[in-house]
């Protein structure tokens, strides 16, 4: 398999046009959920102070383990962590094709599987590619290659399957559900030849499952900090982050907005996979083809069954539903492409194919990318990664205006002395990641502090993290007190409880003795945008 993979120019061909695509994600920015991960590996790697305890954040560990792999082999700028993003999803064009040609037998479907999951990718824009379904879609086709090119190496396969889909679950804990997925595969697989050790390679694979997270637990036992792991990836996601402040509003928006915006939003591609599950059906003779179609119809419905359990209708946590998906609209597209030119005989049917080919790549661009990601990729591709990371404004690539964090963080490198501190109370620590500063207080991002459970009522744990922060900030002085005056929510989006649109107004209202301190200390200094600087001014 692997020597003729090697020898298969249409793989080489696939990867090189995807790259090509690919790479145009390498002038995206860091956005809010990347910059948490950055910087709360970036304190755990330079502070020996691990998720929750140096920074907060309500997911759980296996993103910040990814982003301080990325710190170690790729270095700590936003270009080394884009650099990683590439590297990974360029690693998925090959297993992607590999499947795809492995299901339909045409080489044709693997180079389109390519073409399509590198143009819906790059369509993510910079807020969601390399956010943390990208990664899972990533490792739950590694575990999808490795179920099927080591079927024969039963215990190797278990081990590694059993371990990757573990640390999946410290990715993201609905993604848990893949576990039965593999383990009716490996059933599947191994029964009729080896029915006696079935059930020895099923407990291997769970052991492994488990293994990720009981590591997890002994180094913050270790630590004795087993209570912080608890109370910010159990108690506050199932206490205040999963819970709806209107629940029947909410239910009202899962039934317009899943069928109506997330997937008529990719009715093309919706459309294509379902006329391609005919031939990836009919064509599946082998039993192995037949598993493969089932296996990756069946983790489509575990990313759909995550999405809708999440409740936050988010466009990036459709992202492993859609990179499975495009597995059968890959085949449809080579299937229909195959017999097309058998419609009209002669240079008149020569003619057809490249016409509907070229046909199916302008509606992939229109659906999945949009006009302002194309001018971005026409402007910055192979250009200055500076002048790209400054001139995102406006777009739909950031809505959080990096530019601002840019230009305020150089700002203040400019104005600092050794030892100052640099306090930001805004919704993500992008500012403190770009001047590597840690901040004075774990809390990283102010908007975890604002939410509120149902019934607009903050728990006294939460109000006690409150004063945590305060303290934390007052007690340090920093020298610049820099305030991010955006909505922290904009008034459709109401799966989230917040009891202000602005940080300004939450200062105000729920950090009173802080917004005091800052009154009577600070003296307006320089403003970036939404970004305003404020200066010690010393008169406590």
């Amino acid at each position: 398999m692997g020597a003729s993979l090697v020898k298969d120019r249409w793989l080489w061909l696939s990867l090189l046009a995807g790259g090509l695509i690919l790479s145009f994600t390498l002038w995206f920015n860091l956005t809010m959920d990347q910059s948490i991960h950055c910087y709360g590996a970036w304190v755990w790697k330079h502070y020996r102070l691990p998720p929750y305890l140096g920074a907060w954040d309500q997911n759980f560990p296996g993103i910040f383990i990814i982003h301080r792999v990325v710190l170690e082999l790729f270095g700590e700028s936003e270009v080394g962590f884009r650099l990683f993003d590439f590297t990974a999803q360029f690693s998925c064009l090959a297993m992607i094709y590999y499947l795809t040609k492995t299901l339909s037998g045409l080489r044709g479907g693997g180079f389109w599987a390519a073409i399509c999951y590198s143009i819906f990718y790059y369509g993510l824009g910079s807020r969601e590619a390399g956010d943390r379904e990208t990664f899972i879609i990533w490792l739950l086709l590694i575990c999808l290659v490795v179920s099927f090119a080591l079927e024969k190496r039963v215990w190797l396969k278990a081990i590694l399957v059993g371990m990757l889909l573990g640390f999946i679950f410290l990715v993201k804990p609905f993604y848990g559900l893949c576990w039965p997925v593999f383990g009716i595969l490996f059933l599947v697989q191994g029964f009729r030849e080896r029915p006696k050790r079935i059930w020895l390679e099923l407990s291997l694979f769970s052991l492994g499952c488990l293994v990720p997270s009981l590591l997890i637990i002994a180094y913050y036992w270790a630590r004795g900090d087993l209570r912080e792991l608890y109370r910010a990836t159990l108690w506050y996601n199932f206490v205040i982050y999963s819970s709806w402040s209107e629940a029947p509003v909410n239910w009202l928006r899962l039934l317009w907005y899943v069928p109506f915006y997330s997937v008529m939003q990719e009715i093309s591609i919706f459309i294509a996979g379902l006329v391609g599950l005919y031939p990836a059906l009919t064509m599946s003779r082998a039993a192995g083809q037949r598993r493969l179609c089932w296996t990756i119809l069946a983790l489509a419905l575990v990313a759909a069954l995550a999405y809708l359990l999440q409740g936050k209708f988010l466009d990036y946590q459709l992202a492993v539903f859609w990179g499975f998906w495009i597995i059968p609209v890959a085949v449809g597209i080579a299937w229909i492409g195959s017999g097309v030119d058998k419609i009209a005989r002669g240079i008149p049917g020569r003619i057809l194919r490249p016409v509907f080919y070229l046909a199916v790549l302008a509606v992939l661009v229109k659906t999945s990318v949009g006009d302002d990601l194309v001018k971005f990729a026409w402007r910055y591709s192979f250009r200055s990664f500076d002048y790209a990371h400054l001139d995102v404004q406006g777009t739909r690539l950031d809505t959080h205006a990096a530019s601002s964090f840019i230009l305020a963080a150089r700002y203040l490198e400019r104005n600092l002395r050794p030892g100052d501190e640099v306090e930001f109370f805004g919704p993500f620590p992008l500012l403190s990641y770009l001047l590597k500063k840690k901040l004075p207080s774990r809390f990283c991002c102010v908007h975890h502090l604002l939410f509120l459970s149902r019934g607009g009522k903050r728990p006294e744990l939460m109000q006690a993290w409150i004063e945590e922060y305060q303290n934390d900030v007052i007690k340090a002085r920093p020298r610049y007190f820099v305030i991010c005056d955006e909505m922290i929510i904009g008034p459709t989006n109401f799966n989230f409880n917040f009891p202000a649109f602005g940080f300004k107004a939450a200062l105000r209202n729920d950090f009173p003795r802080l917004k005091d301190f800052v009154v009577r200390n600070y003296r307006p200094d320089s403003i970036f945008g939404p970004m305003e600087i404020y200066q010690w001014a010393g008169n406590d």
